[in-house]
């Protein structure tokens, strides 16, 4: 198998599993984690790591606001810490949920924030005031993942019961929901394929499905690893997919075929010893990925 992408370096420091990935300015990104730590990092300079957030809790999601330099961090208690990276301090703590802020994602038009929860709903907030501008139960176990289509006017979640949940923006009334993978194996990844026709969706059960947009159909199912799958993630200009699993492994894929091009694990490639749970594309050829073993790896394309 082709060797495209190679170790470069190593991001150490963290004393807790790495949960949360998320491209800052510049060369820069943070990691949010276990020890309750959010760290900045520049990617050419892997020991330099800054501690710019401490959380009461668990680090699961990351939201960068860049207008107003403002990091939201959201933690297991189901608190968002606001960060004010200009003063260093931190702004309000938000208590939106009493179970895990799995996720933060920023709407298309960059006005709504949307607040995924282990309590089965999203929360969505005004981003110029943080006002709770709506609360919409979609699940009976949590919410892990979204993905906006192409114009931004629909939103699909994953959910804990293996199903995926269509809700339209204008009112956020519901959709289409399917059973994406088995029941009760949770999906924990979601993308949109290049052409922006078709979902990918990851789960517990090790398989990355593709359904078709137009029908919601099954295109292609893929077994694609031994362990759950926690993230899937595109490169900027799409020409690759990569996959990180419990398994230990990442896998990079063709976008096309979902053929496997290079596995990147710790016997070949110098990967992780444990689960990778969070991935992160600096750009077109340098990923980031984290997981169970406290530490970050940069991987470089071969050109």
């Amino acid at each position: 198998m082709e060797k495209l992408f190679s170790m470069n370096s190593r991001f150490t420091g963290h004393q807790g599993s790495v949960y949360a990935l998320l491209k800052g300015e510049d060369n820069c990104f943070y990691s949010g984690s276990g020890d309750k730590l959010v760290v900045k990092w520049n990617a050419d300079m892997p020991d330099e790591g800054e501690v710019v957030a401490r959380s009461s809790d668990a680090v699961y999601g990351l939201l960068f606001l860049k207008e107003e330099n403002v990091l939201m961090v959201g933690q297991a208690s189901g608190g968002i810490h606001i960060i004010d990276l200009t003063e260093r301090a931190e702004k309000r703590l938000l208590k939106i949920s009493h179970t895990s802020i799995f996720s933060l994602q920023l709407s298309v038009d960059g006005n709504l924030i949307f607040v995924l929860t282990g309590d089965g709903s999203f929360y969505v907030l005004e981003r110029s005031s943080f006002n709770q501008v709506a609360s919409v139960k979609i699940s009976s176990s949590k919410v892990r993942c979204m993905i906006f289509n192409a114009d931004g006017s629909k939103a699909y979640f994953g959910c804990g019961e293996g199903a995926v949940q269509e809700i339209n923006l204008n009112g956020f009334s519901f959709g289409k929901r399917w059973q994406a993978h088995q029941q009760g194996f949770s999906v924990n990844a979601l993308t949109l394929t290049p052409d922006n026709d078709c979902i990918l969706t990851g789960s517990r059960d090790a398989h990355i499905n593709k359904y078709s947009l137009s029908n919601y159909k099954l295109v292609q199912s893929v077994p694609a690893h031994n362990y759950a799958i926690y993230d899937l993630a595109f490169n900027s200009d799409k020409s690759f997919l990569a996959s990180a699993s419990r398994d230990k492994t990442v896998k990079i894929w063709s976008p096309e075929t979902l053929e496997v091009i290079m596995r990147l694990e710790k016997q070949e490639a110098d990967g992780h010893v444990n689960s990778v749970n969070k991935l992160l594309w600096l750009n077109t050829t340098d990923l980031l990925s984290a997981g169970d073993d406290r530490s970050i790896a940069l991987w470089k394309m071969s050109v």
